[in-house]
């Protein structure tokens, strides 16, 4: 749990930041209009944003590992998390083919002619807002679900998604030419062009044991 709660405090850094990127801009006189998501028509890697104004802006779309029209692995973020190790947010599409290697585990960060394999792999996790006490009785334990009151013991439930979550891959150099990355054993090769610095980064790092 400290893992992905580390990996999170980094991402709202890095969104912090922008926000206060933004709202300099702003005070500068240099403020845009907010930008509304009317459509998209994806060509090229890019997709099409409109704003109030009427006006198309095209941006990158984010990019993506494919098996076929129905299994894609959408990068979602790629974030510094440490002097050399990179966390992929990740989110998985799929439909009932039995064709693609799909296990996370399997996915691979490349560079140059290097390339590394997961070294940990945190699938998102949800806290259920009801939790489970065990609850004696003259009959032995017994399981319910009610709000936990005094002298009653609480088991924190959760619900696992393998279809999102974080790939961590360590022993990366920053400052190469270009990073690639493939899903699973069978999904196509995309390139990561931005990879996240959080702006806290250079006072927490350190080498990481997952």
């Amino acid at each position: 749990i400290w893992a992905r709660d580390y990996i999170q405090g980094l991402r709202e850094a890095v969104q912090d930041e922008r926000r206060e990127e933004r709202q300099s801009s702003a005070q500068l006189g240099q403020k845009k209009l907010p930008v509304r998501l009317i459509s998209l028509g994806a060509f090229n890697g890019m997709e099409v944003e409109q704003t109030p104004g009427g006006t198309d802006i095209v941006v990158p779309s984010k990019p993506r590992s494919s098996y076929d029209d129905g299994n894609y692995c959408t990068v979602l973020s790629a974030t510094w998390v440490g002097p050399k190790d990179i966390a992929i947010n990740f989110e998985l599409t799929q439909d009932t083919s039995s064709l693609p290697i799909r296990d996370p585990s399997k996915s691979v960060l490349i560079w140059d002619s290097v390339r590394v394999d997961v070294s940990v792999y945190l699938p998102e996790m949800e806290r259920l807002r009801r939790k489970a006490v065990n609850v004696a009785t003259e009959d032995g334990v017994r399981n319910e679900q009610f709000l936990s009151t005094e002298g009653i013991r609480k088991i924190e439930r959760s619900s696992i998604d393998e279809d999102r979550g974080d790939l961590i891959f360590s022993n990366v150099p920053k400052g190469a030419r270009q990073y690639r990355f493939r899903f699973g054993g069978n999904f196509s090769i995309v390139e990561i062009k931005h990879i996240d610095y959080p702006p806290i980064l250079d006072e927490t790092a350190r080498p990481i044991d997952f």
